[in-house]
């Protein structure tokens, strides 16, 4: 089971997810409002080259498949917190502005890439990146970044911090 270029105007609340096979769930498809993950275990493949113009969150849900295989757009909030992300994370499009992102306390064991993106707000309290860390070419305007911690490689070049960055407690390895 697919969506396929279908619009969502309403919320959505996503739990319990199993498909059986690689196809991602929504494929380009629009989001007019959030998206809650209100499950402790998602293990399909979620959104490919999707558009999202409210929010997504998720809090202590642990993720097996891929989140996002390209974006073409998002505006709002992206919250993570509190969850385990088991494949990579990517998100590197220019027409992405996150109004807030909230990692914290997750644990990333697969590459992370968030680069070319507009971040108002970056909560990253207490976060694990057990694998490549790259923020290439990202803007943020506030950033926490504390009790991090980075067991691979940490990219920060062309990186632009502006207003405040809250850098402290922090583990390279």
């Amino acid at each position: 089971m697919f969506f396929f270029n279908c619009k969502f105007n309403n919320n959505i609340s996503i739990s319990n997810i199993r498909n059986f096979n690689d196809t991602y769930l929504f494929i380009d498809c629009i989001f007019e409002r959030n998206i809650d993950f209100i499950s402790d275990n998602i293990e399909s493949n979620l959104f490919d080259n999707c558009s999202f113009k409210n929010g997504i969150s998720a809090n202590n849900t642990f993720f097996k498949g891929n989140i996002f295989n390209g974006i073409n757009s998002f505006e709002g909030n992206l919250d993570f917190s509190f969850s385990v992300i088991k494949k990579r994370f990517i998100i590197n499009h220019k027409n992405i502005k996150i109004k807030k992102l909230n990692l914290e306390e997750s644990v990333f064991k697969n590459k992370v890439k968030l680069q070319f993106l507009d971040i108002n707000v970056a909560i990253f309290y207490n976060t694990k990146f057990k694998n490549l860390a790259d923020f290439y070419g990202t803007t943020f305007e506030d950033v926490n970044i504390s009790r991090v911690k980075f067991d691979n490689m940490a990219v920060f070049t062309r990186t632009n911090f502006y207003k405040s960055l809250d850098f402290k407690y922090v583990k390279f390895f």
